[in-house]
């Protein structure tokens, strides 16, 4: 059985104008970094057997706090598998601006999130599928190990969506705050959610 944590990237200067950042790069703002660091303490007595991330800085930033901290001498893995939701041309935009500017797509998101697109972004079920095939290879590759992922707030509602076997129109439903803990287990494609957004 694998064990795999999911912990959200630090804050970000978009996460604090709440502007929908989606695969741009967002860097950590200083309340991000404290984050981190503060994250990283708390699972130093967690040994990972490898660290894997989005490729995305955000991501990629916390990560290396969290193996800085831990001591660990192993590569960190970027995989574009555990990006954030691609939101198209809402990306940059706050949230006020996108249902100002984009209306009927924008309720219809809301609505319906799981079928919608948004204009030149990805549906949260196609978000769901690839989130669910990078976990299950690194089941596949550590079938006995603890894994760290770090990652985004939407990736983990991919993974819970698939751990519980539920449509992705929940994810509006599912808090995951910046730098909290995400928990699964994930032995031959049967997962199952164990801990969810624990913070520090």
């Amino acid at each position: 059985m694998t064990i795999i944590y999911l912990v959200r990237h630090g804050e970000t200067v978009a996460n604090a104008a709440q502007a929908f950042q989606g695969q741009q790069n967002s860097p950590l703002n200083d309340v991000g970094k404290a984050q981190a660091d503060t994250v990283a303490k708390g699972l130093v007595e967690t040994k990972f057997d490898a660290v894997f991330s989005s490729d995305l800085d955000r991501a990629a930033d916390t990560a290396a706090a969290i193996a800085k901290e831990q001591g660990f001498l192993g590569e960190i893995t970027l995989d574009t598998r555990f990006r954030e939701a691609n939101f198209g041309e809402w990306e940059g935009h706050t949230y006020e601006n996108v249902m100002k500017t984009w209306p009927d797509i924008a309720k219809a998101w809301l609505k319906d999130s799981y079928n919608t697109r948004p204009p030149g972004g990805e549906t949260l079920d196609e978000v769901v599928r690839r989130v669910s095939d990078g976990l299950i290879e690194i089941s596949a590759k550590y079938p006995q190990g603890t894994v760290l992922v770090v990652c985004h707030g939407g990736t983990i509602r991919g993974a819970i969506c698939f751990a519980l076997g539920v449509s992705a129109n929940i994810f509006s439903k599912i808090s995951i705050d910046n730098c909290s803990v995400t928990v699964i287990s994930l032995d031959e494609s049967r997962a199952k959610l164990k801990k969810l957004n624990l913070t520090f």
